[in-house]
């Protein structure tokens, strides 16, 4: 498959901000005809303290990597079986 040929299958399936609004809103209503409630109005504070947390939790660990191997203080010697 070409380059052009992936760029407009991918332009195809990106959705405009006033399409995602207008998604956002369908199921916005639909959740309030199934729960009875407005998710918007009482996920505000929610969201914010999501957002809190996650920016703590990511400015406290800065240097983090999952692919860095994590070292311990662990005598090796003291793991070994002896006879």
């Amino acid at each position: 498959m070409s380059l052009r040929a992936r760029l407009d299958r991918l332009a195809e399936t990106v959705r405009t901000p006033a399409e995602r609004a207008e998604e956002a809103e369908r199921t916005r209503q639909i959740l309030e005809e199934r729960t009875g409630r407005d998710p918007a109005a009482s996920d505000v504070d929610a969201d914010a303290v999501l957002a809190r947390r996650i920016s703590e939790t990511t400015s406290t660990r800065p240097n983090y990597s999952p692919f860095k191997p994590v070292t311990n203080n662990v005598n090796a010697s003291a793991l070994t079986v002896r006879p």
